[in-house]
């Protein structure tokens, strides 16, 4: 699933704005973890365009997001969440390609 979303929270509380980065890894992977989700999202690049794909991945009630990591481009993209939290029960990760430029990601969602 994919929409657009922009407000950042974990337990509850507003989070301070943390910068994106290339590579993204939120939480810790532990013994009993498994993997909720793995996506692949790329896109050539575009003159002059910046390109953006947000990630939501909406468990059960009973499931919890407890880690989420991002792996890829080195072409000046950027990965961070922007909508939902660790700890809940769905996330968005926003993908955004430098201007001009493509991006290729791996987004894993782990919880239990």
């Amino acid at each position: 699933m994919i929409i657009i979303l922009s407000k950042v929270l974990l337990a509850d509380e507003e989070m301070p704005f943390v910068a994106p980065r290339y590579d993204m890894g939120v939480g810790h992977i532990m013994p009993g973890d498994r993997l909720l989700s793995a996506s692949t999202h790329s896109r050539n690049a575009i003159a002059n365009v910046v390109q953006t794909v947000d990630v939501r991945y909406t468990g059960s009630n009973a499931i919890i997001v407890l880690a989420v990591r991002a792996y890829g481009s080195r072409q000046g993209a950027s990965a961070r969440v922007v909508e939902g939290a660790l700890g809940r029960n769905s996330i968005t990760i926003r993908l955004q390609s430098a201007r001009g430029r493509g991006f290729s990601y791996r987004v894993e969602i782990w919880g239990r």
